[in-house]
Protein backbone atom coordinates (compact mmCIF):
# COMPACT_ATOMS: atom_id res chain seq x y z
CA UNK A 1 0.00 0.00 0.00
CA UNK A 2 1.25 3.34 -0.84
CA UNK A 3 2.50 5.69 1.88
CA UNK A 4 -0.17 7.91 2.99
CA UNK A 5 -0.72 10.03 5.83
CA UNK A 6 -4.26 9.21 6.82
CA UNK A 7 -4.95 6.03 8.50
CA UNK A 8 -7.01 4.53 5.64
CA UNK A 9 -10.45 3.20 6.44
CA UNK A 10 -11.62 0.00 4.88
CA UNK A 11 -13.76 0.62 1.82
CA UNK A 12 -12.49 4.43 1.99
CA UNK A 13 -11.14 5.82 -0.72
CA UNK A 14 -8.00 8.33 0.11
CA UNK A 15 -5.91 10.89 -1.67
CA UNK A 16 -2.37 8.98 -2.24
CA UNK A 17 -0.11 11.69 -1.23
CA UNK A 18 2.91 12.72 -3.31
CA UNK A 19 1.57 10.41 -6.09
CA UNK A 20 3.32 11.71 -8.94
CA UNK A 21 6.22 11.33 -6.91
CA UNK A 22 5.87 8.13 -5.78
CA UNK A 23 7.66 4.80 -6.88
CA UNK A 24 4.96 2.48 -6.26
CA UNK A 25 2.59 4.89 -8.00
CA UNK A 26 4.47 5.09 -10.99
CA UNK A 27 4.95 1.54 -11.18
CA UNK A 28 1.68 0.53 -10.61
CA UNK A 29 0.39 3.24 -13.69
CA UNK A 30 3.11 1.94 -16.04
CA UNK A 31 1.51 -1.79 -15.05
CA UNK A 32 -1.97 0.04 -16.49
CA UNK A 33 -0.67 1.39 -19.39
CA UNK A 34 1.59 -2.17 -20.41
CA UNK A 35 -1.36 -4.21 -19.35
CA UNK A 36 -3.83 -2.39 -21.77
CA UNK A 37 -1.17 -2.19 -24.69
CA UNK A 38 -1.67 -6.02 -24.58
CA UNK A 39 -5.61 -5.77 -24.38
CA UNK A 40 -6.02 -3.35 -27.09
CA UNK A 41 -3.06 -4.15 -29.37
CA UNK A 42 -2.10 -0.80 -28.99
CA UNK A 43 1.48 1.26 -28.46
CA UNK A 44 0.51 3.89 -25.61
CA UNK A 45 3.52 5.09 -23.66
CA UNK A 46 3.23 6.14 -20.51
CA UNK A 47 4.19 9.74 -19.44
CA UNK A 48 3.64 10.85 -15.98
CA UNK A 49 1.13 10.01 -12.86
CA UNK A 50 -1.20 12.63 -12.23
CA UNK A 51 -2.82 12.15 -9.02
CA UNK A 52 -3.44 9.00 -7.08
CA UNK A 53 -6.48 7.74 -4.64
CA UNK A 54 -6.53 4.40 -2.81
CA UNK A 55 -9.39 1.89 -1.51
CA UNK A 56 -8.29 -1.05 1.05
CA UNK A 57 -10.63 -3.57 0.09
CA UNK A 58 -9.64 -7.23 -0.09
CA UNK A 59 -6.31 -5.69 -1.05
CA UNK A 60 -6.04 -2.26 -2.52
CA UNK A 61 -7.69 -0.66 -5.26
CA UNK A 62 -5.46 2.18 -6.72
CA UNK A 63 -7.49 4.87 -8.87
CA UNK A 64 -4.42 6.31 -11.06
CA UNK A 65 -4.93 9.17 -13.26
CA UNK A 66 -2.28 9.26 -15.82
CA UNK A 67 -0.37 10.93 -19.06
CA UNK A 68 0.16 8.85 -21.76
CA UNK A 69 0.77 9.09 -24.97
CA UNK A 70 -0.28 7.45 -28.61
CA UNK A 71 2.20 9.08 -31.01
CA UNK A 72 2.39 12.46 -30.59
CA UNK A 73 -0.69 12.45 -28.93
CA UNK A 74 -0.71 13.53 -25.11
CA UNK A 75 -4.23 12.38 -22.92
CA UNK A 76 -4.82 11.95 -19.53
CA UNK A 77 -6.37 8.52 -19.03
CA UNK A 78 -7.83 6.91 -15.50
CA UNK A 79 -6.60 3.94 -14.18
CA UNK A 80 -8.13 1.43 -11.91
CA UNK A 81 -5.69 -1.26 -10.52
CA UNK A 82 -6.35 -4.30 -8.15
CA UNK A 83 -2.78 -5.39 -5.90
CA UNK A 84 -3.19 -8.46 -3.33
CA UNK A 85 -0.90 -10.76 -4.15
CA UNK A 86 -0.29 -9.71 -7.75
CA UNK A 87 -1.75 -6.90 -9.81
CA UNK A 88 -5.03 -6.69 -12.11
CA UNK A 89 -6.14 -3.84 -14.56
CA UNK A 90 -9.45 -3.27 -13.94
CA UNK A 91 -10.20 -0.23 -15.33
CA UNK A 92 -8.69 1.74 -18.59
CA UNK A 93 -10.34 4.57 -20.19
CA UNK A 94 -9.53 8.44 -21.19
CA UNK A 95 -10.28 10.75 -19.01
CA UNK A 96 -13.55 12.63 -20.69
CA UNK A 97 -13.73 16.09 -21.99
CA UNK A 98 -10.72 16.96 -20.79
CA UNK A 99 -9.10 18.09 -24.45
CA UNK A 100 -6.34 16.32 -26.67
CA UNK A 101 -7.05 13.70 -28.40
CA UNK A 102 -10.60 13.10 -27.32
CA UNK A 103 -11.59 17.07 -28.06
CA UNK A 104 -9.17 16.59 -31.69
CA UNK A 105 -11.81 13.15 -32.46
CA UNK A 106 -15.03 15.17 -31.86
CA UNK A 107 -13.99 18.97 -33.37
CA UNK A 108 -13.53 16.71 -36.74
CA UNK A 109 -17.12 14.76 -36.20
CA UNK A 110 -18.44 18.34 -36.32
CA UNK A 111 -16.47 19.42 -38.92
CA UNK A 112 -17.07 16.06 -41.55
CA UNK A 113 -20.80 16.13 -40.35
CA UNK A 114 -20.79 20.44 -41.04
CA UNK A 115 -19.95 18.55 -45.20
CA UNK A 116 -22.03 15.77 -45.36
CA UNK A 117 -25.20 18.16 -44.36
CA UNK A 118 -23.98 21.13 -45.41
CA UNK A 119 -24.60 22.59 -41.70
CA UNK A 120 -23.32 25.27 -39.45
CA UNK A 121 -22.59 23.65 -36.11
CA UNK A 122 -20.00 24.72 -34.01
CA UNK A 123 -17.96 22.54 -31.18
CA UNK A 124 -17.67 23.60 -28.01
CA UNK A 125 -16.51 20.93 -25.77
CA UNK A 126 -17.45 17.76 -25.32
CA UNK A 127 -19.58 16.99 -22.37
CA UNK A 128 -18.83 12.88 -22.51
CA UNK A 129 -17.14 10.90 -24.74
CA UNK A 130 -16.96 7.24 -24.16
CA UNK A 131 -14.42 4.69 -25.69
CA UNK A 132 -15.87 1.71 -27.08
CA UNK A 133 -13.25 -1.08 -26.39
CA UNK A 134 -11.37 -3.28 -28.56
CA UNK A 135 -12.05 -1.57 -32.09
CA UNK A 136 -11.51 2.08 -30.56
CA UNK A 137 -15.06 3.97 -31.65
CA UNK A 138 -16.39 7.20 -30.00
CA UNK A 139 -19.50 7.88 -28.77
CA UNK A 140 -19.82 11.70 -28.46
CA UNK A 141 -22.87 13.71 -26.77
CA UNK A 142 -22.14 17.21 -28.40
CA UNK A 143 -23.78 19.78 -27.59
Amino acid sequence: MATETKVAVLGGITEVQGAANSVEINNLARFAVEEQNKRENSVLEFVRVISAQQQVVSGVNYYITLEAKDGEIKNEYKAKVWERESQELLEFMPTLGAGGEIDHLARFAVEEQNKREVLSIFFLSSFKSTSLPKNQDYLFILF
